[in-house]
This record gives structure tokens, sequence and C-alpha cells, in this order.
């Protein structure tokens, strides 16, 4: 069969077509794997890396637990005062001092146990460390609040000492001024009661007034024709009256007697006048003076 001069010249086209077909067919055929091992490879890669980031989930959940449980015993152990509002001692807040410091202590365990945990898997520990590393500073920042705090108390303490021991001293002098105040004031009291009781014996007097006759049957006064005297060595107290020299300074007598002073007393340190109505009035208008010579007054009628 002759092939036409159109059929021959279009030949060259054709064949250069079907290898172009052919070779797209193979070289298509192998570039089809390829991207379906590197599909596979990122989908590895992909479940690789949501387990990946369910682990940080995890861990980051254990710190922020951790940092949450801090901050809260912080605030609870670090106030002044207890749930009833009443202030906290000092051993109180040493006590809550050193349970705060337990809970750190817990917590670093906490973080280095995850710190192993992570360097012992496929995970790089080197993408938690900045988180790593700002927990253990902020664990050692309260370390040091702690050991400051606990210091200051420590410094309380010894301010307290001191003061409960100057307040012992003083508490002894106190007790000594006491004392000796005291055994002042006993020695004031019986001054007291001795100058009273003085004070009692020169303000009192005894005083009796009687017709001569009943003073004569009382042994106060001597019997006889002659001058009336005053017997003071026979003289009781329990037949006279007695007063306060300084308050008793008036007596009034009745009418139709004529009233005679015989014991001695100073001139002009008192008046006897006689009434219109008949009665007599004595005076005393200096007692001190009245009574210098002695404490008994006797008065006939």
């Amino acid at each position: 069969m002759r092939l036409s001069n159109s059929v021959l010249r279009h030949a060259p086209l054709a064949l250069a077509l079907a290898l172009i077909v052919t070779g797209c067919n193979i070289f298509g055929g192998k570039g089809t794997a390829q991207l379906l091992r590197e599909r596979d490879s990122l989908q590895r890669v992909a479940t690789e890396r949501d387990s990946q980031l369910v682990r940080m989930s995890a861990y980051f959940d254990t710190l922020n637990t951790a940092l949450d449980s801090i901050k809260t015993q912080e605030q609870i152990l670090t106030l002044p005062y207890d749930s009833d509002g009443r202030r906290l001692t000092t051993g109180q807040m040493k006590e809550n001092l050193e349970l705060l410091q337990a809970i750190y202590d817990r917590q670093r365990e906490r973080i280095e146990r995850l710190e192993s945990r992570l360097s012992s898997s496929r995970d790089s520990v080197g993408q938690y460390r900045t988180l790593i590393n700002y927990l253990y500073a902020q664990l050692d920042e309260k370390d040091q609040e702690i050991r400051q705090m606990q210091q200051q108390i420590k410094e309380q303490n010894s301010i307290i000492s001191k003061h409960v021991a100057q307040a012992r001293i003083y508490e002894k002098n106190i007790g000594e001024l006491e004392a000796a105040n005291k055994d002042i004031m006993d020695r004031v009291s019986e001054q007291e009661e001795i100058i009273s009781a003085q004070a009692e014996t020169l303000n009192t007097g005894y005083y009796v007034m009687a017709p001569l006759k009943t003073l004569q049957q009382f042994g106060i006064v001597s019997k006889g024709l002659g001058k009336k005297n005053v017997k003071y060595s026979d003289l009781r107290n329990e037949v006279f009256t007695k007063i306060n020299i300084l308050t008793e300074t008036h007596f009034n007598f009745r009418a139709n007697t004529s009233p005679k002073i015989l014991t001695p007393v100073p001139a002009g340190s008192y008046t006897l006048t006689k009434n219109s109505d008949g009665t007599t009035t004595l005076d005393i208008t200096d007692p001190t003076s009245f009574w210098s010579i002695s404490s008994y007054l006797v008065i006939q009628l």
C-alpha cells in the first residue's frame, strides 16, 4: 500500500506526538508515587506533632496548677490575720511561713520531675526551657522572700525578748517600789495615828459644873471654911464631861446662879457675861490659852 503524500508528510509529527504521550505516562506515574510518599511522611509528622501538642498541653496544665496553688496558698498564709480576724502571733506567722516553704519545695519537686520527663521523651526540652526557668526563678524569688520574712520574725522575736526582759526588770523595780511605798505609807499611817492621838489628847478637856457641896462630895474640891482649892491629885475623869476644847467654847448657865471658875485660867482668854434674863454665859475666846494651865475646868454654881 502506498501512502499518500499527505500521510507521509504528517507521519513525523504523529510519531513525535506518540513519543510525547508515552513519555508523559511513564514520568507521570513516578511523580504520583513520590507525592504519595511525601504525603504519608507529612501525615506521620502531623500525627507526631499532634501527640506532642497533647503532651505539651498536659505539661502546661501541670505547671499552671502549680502556679495557681502557690498563688492561692501565698495569699492565705501571708495574711497577718486568721479567718476570724484575729491578729496572728509571731509563732503562728512562723508556722505559716514554714508551711508555705513546704508548698514551694513540693512544687519545685514537681517541676524537676516534669523537666526529667521532658528530657527522657522525644520532645525537645528546649521548647519548654524558658517556661521552666521562669518557674524556677519564681520559686527562688519566693524562697528569698520567705527567708527575709523569717529573718524579720527572728529579729522581731529578738526585740520582743529584749522588751520582755526589760519589762520584767521594770516589773521587779515596780514591785520593789510598791513594797517601799507600802512601808512608807504604813509608817505615815502610824505617824498619822500618833499625831491624831496626840492632837486628840491636846485638844481634849474635862469640865464639871456643880454646887460646892457636890464638888466636895466628889472629892474635887477640898472641904473646910478656908479657900476652896481643886484637889488635882484626886481628880477622876468619870465625874467630868469630856469635850473638844477647840469646838466647845460656849457655855450657858441657868438663872439665879453665880458661876465661879475654880481652876486657874489666863485672864483675857474668856468672858463671863450676866445676861438680862438672869442667865450667865461663858465664852472661851482663846481656847489654847484658856486650857494651857490645866485640862480640867471646875465651875462652882
